[in-house]
């Protein structure tokens, strides 16, 4: 008797089972589905024309050669001698990329460089500033009309 009620037990449950989810799936909704439209290729002639020739045409490349620089050279250091000459009488102030320098009567200043700097200077008398790009040689401040300048020694 415990075998036919336990059998007649779970032959229910199954059959319960079953039948919610056959319920389920006939009750649910159906599914949208969204298909992108499908892309259409329609193949087109070509008219292709063929060219031969009498005697093969051999064409030979030469490779090409670049010529290799550095990437970012060095400027080629520089040597530079300034002179306040003792006949001007006056102490003298310029600046080098920022740096002040004072150059006292009948003195000079010899700098080296790793490249052309800009010396700027207050030429007097209000006459502004001057800037000058240094280069190799020797510099003389001059006293002038037009204030001072600063002129290289040949």
């Amino acid at each position: 008797m415990r075998a036919s009620t336990c059998y007649k037990v779970t032959c229910g449950l199954l059959a319960a089972v079953a039948g919610i989810g056959w319920c389920g799936s006939a009750m649910a909704q159906p599914l949208l589905r969204v298909y992108p439209r499908p892309v259409v290729v329609r193949p087109y002639p070509v008219a292709t024309r063929i060219v031969v020739s009498p005697t093969p045409t051999v064409v030979y490349r030469q490779p090409v050669i670049y010529a290799t620089l550095p990437a970012n050279p060095a400027p080629a250091p520089i040597c530079v001698t300034i002179l306040n000459p003792e006949e001007s009488g006056a102490t003298l102030s310029f600046q080098i990329n920022g740096t002040r320098y004072v150059l006292s009567p009948g003195t000079e200043r010899e700098m080296h460089f790793g490249g052309p700097r800009t010396l700027e200077f207050d030429r007097g008398g209000g006459f502004g500033t001057a800037r000058v790009l240094l280069r190799e040689g020797a510099y003389r401040f001059v006293s002038t009309d037009r204030g001072w300048v600063l002129r290289r020694d040949a």
